[in-house]
């Protein structure tokens, strides 16, 4: 049985039309994309690729 979820994107869209506070906090967005986009550099690359959170680089390991 599938598990509901927020649709974060309309939450976003809602939080714009109504100057609200969105579900899930900024850093959640920022910590999924940065994931996301050493998933696809990994897959890109072949190497592995890490993140230092300081410097908010991400770099091939």
């Amino acid at each position: 049985e599938p598990i509901e979820t927020p649709d974060h994107f309309l939450d976003w869209l809602q939080c714009i039309r109504t100057r609200g506070t969105c579900r899930a906090p900024i850093e959640a967005g920022y910590q999924h994309a940065v994931a996301v986009i050493m998933a696809v550099r990994a897959a890109d690359t072949g190497r592995r690729q890490i993140y230092d959170p300081e410097k908010r680089e991400i770099r091939d390991g």
